[in-house]
């Protein structure tokens, strides 16, 4: 980007109103301007009047508007103070910095007083990182967290509703990590689609085999017989099957009665042979 190049020179006339075109680079945006303080504010140079400076929170209100929809407001509706707070916010939680010899009062102050030289460099830093800050912005709606004066919190439905809350931020936090990897996991919508396509082709081929088949048949003699007689074929098939799978289960079954009874017949031999041996034990003490 040409940092040296003022705002105003990427100015220019649309037959439906005046944009501002910033175009670093491959970066192109449009930003419109609904009123003459604002082509005021780009373009008169040295002191500036109240519509100028109207203008210069018009037009960063405007930028700000891209960023998140909410700020598409208009300023000359809004008290400037409520204009101040929304715009301090806003760049709070996108993490705008001003420079590090500006205090955060002084920055405050060039902003109210619509200050070219403070509000310059936000739009600036707001065009450089337009896709960041969108993201932020939308992450900013559901993680920011909402303050709670600690005495309210100490009420028991209030403490466990903000504990709900905390959680519900939590699954978000989940759901926009699984999201983001399932977008840069290769997963293409479009071969899905073009597979739904594909299915889509087989399937009518399909319905076209079954309707010439039908016609075939049609013209066959004795076709309700030949139909009646295919069908009883196929339950019998089906039937076939069904004892087929039985015979195997109950085989298995026989299999494992019969591995049953061949442990059951060992332990009794060898029970038997314990017996036999402990009998004859007692009889050789008795002999003693």
């Amino acid at each position: 980007m040409h940092v040296g190049r003022s705002l105003s020179s990427f100015y220019y006339w649309h037959p439906k109103g005046a944009f501002l075109s910033w175009a670093p680079d491959d970066l192109e945006f449009l930003v419109p301007f609904h009123s003459a303080s604002r082509n005021e504010f780009l373009h008169t140079p040295g002191e500036q009047s109240d519509k100028s400076l109207a203008g210069g929170m018009g037009v960063l209100t405007d930028v700000l508007a891209e960023v998140d929809p909410s700020h598409k407001v208009d300023i000359r509706e809004e008290d400037p103070e409520q204009t101040t707070v929304r715009i301090l916010e806003m760049l709070r939680i996108l993490k705008y910095k001003p420079g590090p010899d500006t205090s955060s009062v002084a920055f405050r102050q060039a902003l109210v007083q619509g200050d070219k030289n403070t509000i310059h460099p936000i739009i600036e830093w707001l065009f450089r990182n337009m896709a960041d800050l969108k993201k932020r912005a939308y992450l900013a709606q559901y993680l920011v967290k909402v303050e709670v004066p600690v005495d309210i919190l100490s009420d028991a439905d209030v403490s466990t509703l903000y504990e709900q809350y905390e959680q519900l931020m939590e699954d978000f936090k989940s759901l926009h990590k699984e999201s983001e990897a399932l977008k840069n996991s290769g997963y293409s919508t479009a071969e899905l689609r073009s597979d739904l396509e594909t299915m889509e082709r087989e399937k009518d081929i399909v319905i076209k085999r079954i309707e010439r088949m039908q016609k075939k048949v049609e013209s066959v003699a004795n076709r309700e017989a030949m139909l009646s007689a295919a069908h009883t074929l196929r339950l019998e098939r089906e039937r076939e099957k069904e004892l087929a799978n039985q015979k195997q289960d109950q085989q298995t079954a026989l299999n494992h009665a019969e591995q049953r009874v061949g442990r059951l017949q060992q332990q009794l031999k060898d029970a038997r042979q314990a017996s036999t041996g402990a009998t004859s034990e007692g009889r050789g003490d008795d002999i003693t």
